[in-house]
């Protein structure tokens, strides 16, 4: 299509006058439509078929006569159509203006009134006139003042219909119609100055199809264009009985309508339906496809046929059938009809069908000359060596610069080569890999390749079949992997070595640790017996330095009671510390034995308060015990309990200098005792918590003078807890106290 060439604004799309023009869709499309190609970009997109602009999807069939959408102006069809608008408002326009004229004056001649035939009346050649003026509205502007106009003037129309039919059918003299005639020709038989029913309802029809086509909505236009389908096609009929003399084809009841009417309906109701060019039935015959082409080249042939025939049928009625009640050419007529609809009904499907083949065939063609150009581009540009061969010769098709750079060939040189000029291999072995990649369709290889000045490199080469060109063909990737071969070498190399170290390593390591063994039971055996021959003397030194403090033996003098009390309290002391270093022993050396029994926790609990009650009263400090009101029955040793109990809450007593300590009992959900020793004592740093539960560890606390003992009593106590299923948790704050948890299990494994 032409562009429009207008003053002032930028140049705009003809058929809409509302939009700028875009850029071509460019040479690779160009061909394959005729005329100027350009994009009416009023909206985003139409989304009907793939071709694309610069702005989004396009399409060919998605012009409307409003363009609200984004369409691609077809050359000469969109052109032909825009022309037979045009001819059509103006012609139509020029006979409505002579017919109104013409009862102006009172020249009923030139109103459109013959001998045998009425003239169109005045309210209908203004409504012809109104539509015209409408349509020509719609094809040179696009605004909303136009749209308003269009608008309105299907409104008016309307009014009109109904004051015409409302005089018809009730008889109230309100028509129009009845300012041009004299009564005396209002109630003779002929059609004076009355418009017809018929044609009323017809322009009710082209009313609401012009209303219709300015909505956006898809639906609304389909309902338009099959309205003004329904009005041409009525005034074809209406045509061809006045044409052919056919009485049942235009005499419609007492007022049928009149010949110049009848034509305006089939001239307005074309222009009006070739708004809807994105609709069916006009969007057959709109683009270059191959039913449209079809469709255009087949009416014509097929109207012309239809006319000779038709012809002949009046030739024949005139002359050899006159007194038949149905013409031969109305027979001719409706049998030429319906082979007019089944052609272009078969070339409507076998153009359709042609179209969707065509389209496949061009996507597919696209999307493979997309993806070849693509591999194309990758295959050149790429940091790796590549190569095409030939799948059963190896002759080289192409490389890239990586694989010249790499194999330090010439371009020219390089493509004279094959496979086997490149590989150290023997050639039946190159035959052979090739031939399992042709058929698996890929491989990878380790190959050792032979480069330009002689040196030889390993390569890993990944190979698959291509199609390019409509041919098979071998794309081979090469990776230099030298360095990685003499790092995997290096690298076996200090393997061996290091399996021999560490074979040599864990011989000596088990030796070591037989020697560890031999050397723990030595010392498990050495304190076994020492702590036996210790705490021998040690109970007697006890014994009998209590006997003496009794006053069993005699009394004491002053001195002599301080001497004694502090002989038994240091064989005490003796006495805990070897059973401390004979636990942890055990202990190390799994030697442990549990004695698992009933035992009433609570009770245990009560009783290891009650011991060190008399240290905390001598301290001032209250010791408060909650062990009520529960069944704390478990199955544990008793011993290891009572010593763990023992030291938890002696050193809560021993480092609480004021406040209290307080221990309290709960069962938990999993059926376990917790029991929990808090004190207010000075609190232990979060740097040396981990480390309070270490054999030997002793923290120091700031204002507290160092404890005696070896720093066994938490470790032992923790170790004991974990042999009963237990656990020891602790937390704890500086300046405010430390709460230390023993979780023991309903039941004990024993040991």
């Amino acid at each position: 299509m032409m562009r429009p060439q207008r003053r002032g604004p930028p140049p705009r799309c003809s058929p809409c006058a509302s939009s700028t023009w875009s850029s071509c869709v460019g040479p690779s499309r160009a061909d394959e439509f005729p005329g100027s190609l350009s994009f009416c970009v009023a909206e985003p997109a139409c989304g009907v078929c793939s071709l694309r602009s610069e702005r989004g999807p396009v399409s060919v069939l998605s012009l409307r006569s409003d363009h609200r959408c984004l369409g691609v102006v077809m050359g000469r069809t969109m052109f032909q159509i825009r022309v037979m608008q045009y001819v059509s408002a103006l012609v139509m326009g020029a006979i409505s203006l002579l017919s109104f004229a013409g009862w102006v004056l009172g020249d009923f001649q030139l109103a459109g009134r013959t001998v045998r035939y009425d003239a169109m009346v005045p309210v209908t050649s203004l409504v012809f006139l109104t539509l015209c003026v409408a349509l020509l509205v719609r094809l040179r502007m696009e605004s909303p003042r136009a749209r308003g106009f269009i608008l309105g003037c299907a409104a008016t129309i309307w009014v009109v219909v109904v004051v015409e039919l409302v005089d018809f059918a009730f008889g109230l003299h309100v028509s129009p119609d009845r300012l041009f005639a004299s009564a005396a020709d209002m109630v003779q038989g002929r059609q004076v100055a009355r418009m017809s029913p018929v044609v009323a309802v017809l322009f009710a029809a082209l009313a609401a199809a012009l209303a219709l086509f300015e909505s956006s909505d898809a639906r609304r236009r389909s309902i338009a264009a099959v309205i003004a389908t329904t009005v041409a096609a009525a005034g074809f009929v209406l045509c061809v009985g006045y044409a052919y003399d056919a009485p049942l084809m235009y005499d419609l009841g007492p007022f049928p309508p009149a010949l110049f009417s009848s034509l305006g309906m089939l001239i307005v109701g074309l222009g009006i339906l070739a708004m809807g060019t994105d609709r069916r039935p006009m969007s057959l015959f709109v683009g270059d496809s191959v039913r449209a082409q079809l469709m255009r080249g087949v009416l014509p042939v097929v109207m012309a046929t239809m006319l000779a025939f038709a012809a002949l049928g009046v030739v024949d009625a005139r002359f050899g059938a006159e007194n038949d009640p149905i013409p031969t050419s109305l027979a001719l007529l409706v049998v030429m009809s319906i082979v007019t609809a089944v052609i272009l009904r078969s070339a409507s499907r076998i153009g359709g069908r042609v179209d969707s083949a065509e389209a496949k065939r061009q996507i597919a063609e696209d999307a493979l000359r997309e993806s070849e150009q693509s591999y194309r581009d990758q295959f050149a540009k790429s940091s790796v060596a590549m190569l095409l061969m030939e799948p059963f010769d190896g002759r080289i098709l192409d490389a890239n610069a990586s694989a010249f750079k790499f194999y330090g060939y010439s371009k020219e040189r390089l493509l004279q080569l094959r496979a086997s000029d490149l590989n150290t291999m023997p050639a039946h072995e190159i035959a052979t890999a090739m031939a399992d990649v042709a058929q698996s369709g890929s491989g990878r290889f380790e190959f050792r390749h032979r480069l330009a000045d002689g040196a030889e490199r390993a390569v890993e080469v990944s190979s698959s079949i291509v199609q390019l060109g409509g041919r098979p063909v071998i794309h081979s990737i090469i990776m230099d992997i030298t360095e990685r071969k003499r790092a995997e070498g290096e690298l076996a190399s200090q393997r061996e070595n290091l399996e021999s170290l560490v074979e040599e390593r864990t011989a000596a390591l088990v030796k070591t640790n037989a020697e560890l063994r031999d050397a723990t039971a030595a010392k498990s055996d050495f304190l076994a017996s020492m702590s036996h021959e210790l705490r021998t003397p040690l109970n007697s030194i006890i014994g009998f330095s209590g006997i003496l403090l009794q006053g069993l033996a005699g009394p004491l003098q002053k001195e002599q009671q301080v001497q004694v009390e502090m002989v038994n309290r240091s064989g005490k002391h003796l006495l805990t510390l070897i059973n401390d270093v004979l636990d942890l022993s055990k202990i190390e050396a799994g030697r442990v034995e549990l004695h698992v029994a009933p035992m009433d926790s609570g009770a245990m609990v009560r009783e290891m308060v009650e011991v060190v009650r008399p240290m905390a009263a001598e301290k001032g400090l209250e010791l408060r015990v909650d062990a009520q009101g529960a069944d704390w029955i478990i199955q544990s040793d008793s011993a290891k309990v009572q010593q763990i109990l023992l030291n938890l809450i002696g050193n809560a007593v021993k480092f609480t200098q004021a406040g209290e300590v307080s221990v309290t009992m709960q069962r938990e959900s999993d059926r376990s005792v917790a029991i929990r020793i808090a004190d207010t004592g000075p609190g232990v740093s979060q740097a040396d918590l981990y480390r309070i539960f270490d054999a030997f560890a002793q923290i120091d606390i700031p204002g507290i003078a160092k404890a005696p003992g070896t720093g066994l009593g938490l470790s032992i106590s923790r170790e004991f807890a974990h042999l009963l299923g237990g656990e020891i948790s602790v937390e704890s704050e500086v300046g405010v106290g430390s709460v230390f948890t023993l979780v023991l299990p309903e039941s004990t494994e024993p040991s």
